[in-house]
C-alpha cells in the first residue's frame, strides 16, 4: 500500500517529454530495423571499399531518421494526447493496455506511410500501377512500424504511464 502512494503522480511535463522519448526510441527501432533488413543489398552493385559503404549507410540512416521523428512526431501527437488522456482519466497503469494501444498506432501509422506512398506518382510509373494494399503494407513497412510501436508505447509506460493516478 505504501509503496504505490510512494510513486509520484506523472505530471504534464514528464506525459510530454516521455512523449517525445517515445517517439525518437520508436523511430530509432524503426529505422535500425528497416536499414538492417537491407544492408546486405545496399550498395552491393558497386566495387566501393567498404569503408564507403558504411559512411553511405550512416549518412542513409540519418537521412531516413529525421523526416521520421519529424513525421512521427506530428502524426502520432494527437492519437497519443487521446490515448493519454483516456488513460489518466480511468487510471490505467497496466504495460498490457500500452502495448496494445501502440501496435494500434503502428498499423495507424502503416496507414499513414501507405495513404502518402500511393499519392505518389512518379513520371516513370507505368499508367496501370496499383496502389498498395493493407497486406502489403504490413509485409513491407508494416514489419517495421508495428515492432517501433510497441517499443515506443512500452517506453511510455515505462516513463509515464505507470505513474497515472
Amino acid at each position: 500500500m505504501e509503496l504505490e502512494k510512494s510513486i509520484p503522480s506523472a505530471p504534464g511535463q514528464r506525459v510530454l517529454a516521455s512523449y517525445f522519448v517515445s517517439v525518437t526510441v520508436g523511430t530509432l527501432i524503426f529505422v535500425a530495423t528497416a536499414m538492417l533488413s537491407r544492408v546486405t543489398d545496399f550498395e552491393s552493385a558497386t566495387n566501393l571499399p567498404l569503408w564507403q559503404k558504411v559512411i553511405h549507410l550512416i549518412i542513409m540512416t540519418v537521412l531516413l531518421f529525421v523526416p521520421s521523428w519529424m513525421v512521427g512526431l506530428a502524426a502520432a501527437a494527437i492519437p497519443c494526447a487521446l490515448l493519454s488522456v483516456i488513460a489518466r482519466a480511468l487510471k490505467i497503469r497496466n504495460w498490457i493496455f500500452y502495448l496494445c494501444t501502440e501496435i494500434v498506432m503502428g498499423l495507424l501509422m502503416m496507414r499513414i506511410y501507405l495513404g502518402f506512398s500511393n499519392s505518389l506518382h512518379w513520371y516513370a510509373d507505368p499508367p496501370a500501377e496499383t496502389a498498395t494494399t493493407w497486406l502489403q503494407g504490413i509485409l513491407t513497412v508494416g514489419r517495421f512500424l508495428v515492432p517501433a510501436g510497441v517499443v515506443a508505447g512500452l517506453t511510455f509506460w515505462k516513463l509515464a504511464g505507470r505513474h497515472y493516478d
